[in-house]
């Protein structure tokens, strides 16, 4: 092999080391595997999303945050988004990203906050962001918690996934 081949095998090699190194970098959960920690029996699960449901008022869900990149380091994270509905005007659907220092457990800061701003029954996808120096995994865990309210019982908001990118 000639020196103009393991130079450009080299540099083939060190730009998928570059692309490795940038992927893994988005964390995301479907609704439905969410857990509910409040609400008690008043949400249904249909298909990929959580709805409330029943004569509740309010259903809180919790997404546990990993950090995708299985190293010491953390993802350069700048956007918090949900994927939902608010089911109507006298409803919302909330998601906030939360951090939760590793040595003590409190107190607890919020990252970044969204809520559902358009009174539909059609999935749209609402967004917040952030500093990326807020994700610090070697000192702090992560959760996501989405709130699900509403004051008339004909309205269903809901969740259909949640990301961190």
């Amino acid at each position: 092999m000639d020196k103009s081949h393991k130079i450009a095998g080299m540099i083939v090699l060190g730009m998928l080391a570059l692309a490795t190194g940038a992927q893994a970098q988005v964390y995301s959960q479907i609704g439905s595997t969410g857990t509910v920690v409040t609400g008690g029996f008043s949400y249904n699960v249909w298909g990929n999303a959580i709805f409330i449901a029943g004569s509740g008022n309010e259903t809180r869900i919790t997404y546990n945050v990993t950090n995708p990149r299985d190293t010491s380091s953390s993802p350069s994270w700048t956007t918090l988004e949900m994927l939902a509905v608010d089911g109507g005007s006298f409803s919302s659907t909330s998601a906030t990203l939360t951090r939760v220092p590793r040595t003590t457990g409190s107190p607890t800061s919020t990252i970044c906050s969204v809520i559902t701003t358009v009174n539909g029954t059609t999935p749209r996808v609402f967004s917040c962001t952030f500093s990326s120096s807020l994700i610090d995994f070697a000192n702090y865990y992560y959760y996501v918690r989405v709130s699900l309210t509403r004051q008339s019982l004909s309205e269903q908001p809901g969740i259909y996934a949640v990301r961190v990118f």
